[in-house]
């Protein structure tokens, strides 16, 4: 029986299983093999002459710098934002379920459509600076300066603290709450059970969010390219948008070196973190 019902679930996940092997397991081993190439005709090995290119071109370390910083920013603020929305609903009934619709409404518009709004509201001669001009201040150009970070950081945060608040409200859910009653009894404070209960109960829900906060990061490209097209100010010019000029280039070497070190920008952290918890509880 335990065997049959191995057989049924590999069954039912096969299709997933090949759809994920196909369409992104191959695609990035083919990309791992391109990077080491000259070009996409000859194909003679080049080493690491691709990755050493890079490594020495002023737009990939802007790209890679500014992505850094945004996601330095952003995650903490996304994750930790999101936890103490979700800590203060599972105390609030009334309007909790209005709020929760309200935070995820901007999961379910497109990311175009949500650019193109803001853009409205903060291009020269926006709503914002409108605003400001009836107020007898200096208009800002927003989206032409460092304020560009912070226009597309609002909107990194506005798009994704509302997932994260639901998963951080599942996870606060999925807590017996016989480990609370447990912890009184023991004669544990508020904040202990919160340190030692909560916490713990929460750790899985806090990689995933960590995880998709991460990846999230990495893809605020498409917000960027939609308010600021190809080449944006200097202050938002992150590592998608050299890739995505890499490929208008038909520079293919280059762009596969890209993903590939994306890739390992990505994996290194959820690796580390993944050790570091198997050694924590071992």
């Amino acid at each position: 029986m335990r065997r049959r019902e191995v057989l049924t679930a590999w069954l039912l996940l096969s299709p997933a299983l090949a759809g994920f092997l196909i369409f992104y397991i191959v695609p990035f081993l083919e990309s791992v093999w391109y990077s080491f190439l000259t070009d996409m005709f000859s194909r003679r090995f080049a080493g690491l002459d691709n990755y050493a290119r890079l490594l020495g071109n002023p737009a990939f370390l802007k790209g890679m710098w500014n992505t850094f910083q945004f996601n330095l920013m952003g995650i903490p603020i996304s994750a930790g934002g999101a936890f103490l929305l979700a800590l203060a609903l599972k105390r609030v009934t009334k309007g909790a379920t209005f709020f929760k619709a309200a935070m995820l409404a901007a999961l379910v518009l497109p990311a175009s459509s949500v650019s193109v709004v803001w853009n409205i509201f903060f291009a020269n001669d926006g709503i914002l600076n409108g605003w400001l001009a009836g107020l007898g201040m200096e208009p800002v150009n927003w989206l032409g300066s460092n304020w560009a970070r912070i226009v597309v950081l609002l909107l990194y945060l506005w798009r994704n603290i509302g997932y994260n608040m639901v998963i951080y409200i599942a996870g606060l859910a999925a807590i017996p709450r016989e480990y609370y009653e447990i912890s009184r009894i023991e004669g544990a404070n508020a904040w202990q059970s919160f340190i030692y209960v909560t916490m713990p109960c929460l750790k899985e829900s806090i990689f995933f969010v960590l995880l998709i906060s991460i990846m999230g990061g990495f893809k605020v490209f498409r917000e960027v390219y939609a308010i600021s097209g190809a080449y944006p100010h200097e202050s938002i010019y992150m590592l998608q948008n050299f890739m995505n000029n890499l490929f208008s280039r038909l520079d293919y070497q280059s762009l596969c070196a890209s993903a590939v070190m994306t890739v390992m920008l990505i994996l290194v952290p959820v690796w580390y973190y993944i050790r570091s918890g198997k050694e924590k509880y071992r």
